[in-house]
């Protein structure tokens, strides 16, 4: 039986992805494969994947197969890891000494999840999160030097707003959580059954299995929201320029109100509405799938975090948006109306001068 003192492992977990163009789909794995040949530190290089039965995905033109896997061994070495971070996050090399990274990638129906496990037995938890960040920073700014196959992609957070720790204990569920809150980061401790499993690095691969698909959901939701975050942040851009356009006084102004404002209140306000349907679907959608998950006995290790995202709502700033597009068409449509009432006045006036100077 392995020693609850000695067994166990550090690990971080993030959403880093490989991607290739949506028309090189067909050539993943051998795209991913040659770029991570092409980076220095990396080793052991396995990468599987089956685009023809369940298909493929992309998020931001990065293309990837929805069942597929890539791990590789990483060897960072410390000066190199503060390069990398600077700007980034402050590392302690004297403090954290670890250069060697596994890198486990899962690429399942939801979408993809990472793991970094820091080979290291005298790492710290504390350096579960860190580890993420430097393979993260370490392999973007080597391909941004490259020109390789594949790209890197990420999903945040990555990493993960956790510190993780795989390790064996004598107990009699297979495995077991152990959350510990702190002032930084919930501690996440991972007990595995020493009746099962003599090492953490044994019991890796039924671990990943154990939680790949909540955590490949949490960054499915966390996709979404991005999504969703980024068209209010444009309709909110929309709402403050089409404000400013009624704020503004001088016959410039007014100019722009009479002729151009029109179409941009029609354009804010089909956008509030599309953003609103589809948060609509996206939350039916989200709802269920997550019914679907934990119907599918799927221990919810991460269900705090799940809910966090699905009540993430929007929806103030877009019917405010609509709000205001629907008010400022309003006030547009009222001053053509008094414009076109004053010009008609001043026309019937100049007509019954001439007719006047006509009849005299």
């Amino acid at each position: 039986m392995a020693d609850p003192e000695d067994a166990s492992l550090i690990f971080g977990i993030g959403c880093l992805y490989f991607g290739v163009p949506i028309k090189e789909i067909n050539s993943w794995a051998e795209r991913v494969s040659a770029t991570l040949d092409a980076l220095s530190g990396v080793s052991d290089v396995l990468v599987t994947a089956d685009v023809g039965e369940f298909g493929w995905k992309s998020i931001k033109d990065n293309a990837f197969p929805l069942d597929g896997s890539v791990t590789f061994k990483l060897r960072i070495p410390l000066e190199v890891q503060e390069q990398v971070t600077r700007g980034v996050i402050a590392i302690s090399p004297e403090l954290d000494p670890h250069e060697n990274f596994q890198v486990f990638m899962f690429y399942d129906y939801y979408g993809p999840v990472s793991f970094i496990v820091v080979e290291d037995p005298s790492a710290e938890i504390s350096f579960s999160s860190t580890s993420v960040i430097i393979v993260r920073e370490y392999i973007e700014k080597q391909l941004k030097t490259m020109s390789t196959p594949a790209r890197i992609g990420f999903v945040a957070p990555t990493s993960f707003h956790g510190d993780f720790m795989l390790k064996i204990t004598e107990q009699d569920e297979l495995l077991r959580l152990e959350r510990t809150p702190t002032r930084a980061y919930a501690e996440f401790e991972f007990c595995c059954s020493a009746d099962g499993f003599t090492t953490p690095a044994g019991a890796l691969e039924f671990f990943f299995e154990e939680v790949k698909d909540e955590l490949t959901f949490y960054y499915y939701l966390r996709t979404n929201r991005d999504t969703q975050f980024y068209a209010t942040m444009e309709i909110s851009a929309l709402t403050s320029a089409l404000i400013d356009i009624y704020e503004r006084k001088g016959i410039r102004a007014w100019l722009r109100r009479m002729f151009t404002s029109s179409s941009k209140t029609r354009y804010l306000a089909l956008k509030a509405l599309v953003a609103e349907y589809n948060a609509q679907v996206n939350a039916a959608v989200a709802a269920r799938n997550k019914d679907e998950l934990y119907s599918a006995d799927v221990i919810p290790y991460f269900s705090d975090e799940i809910d966090n995202v699905l009540s993430e709502d929007f929806s103030g700033f877009i019917s405010g948006a609509r709000d205001i597009s629907s008010l400022l068409s309003e006030v547009r449509a009222r001053q053509v109306e008094v414009t076109s009432l004053f010009l008609s006045a001043v026309a019937g006036g100049a007509a019954g001068a001439l007719i006047s100077l006509l009849v005299h």
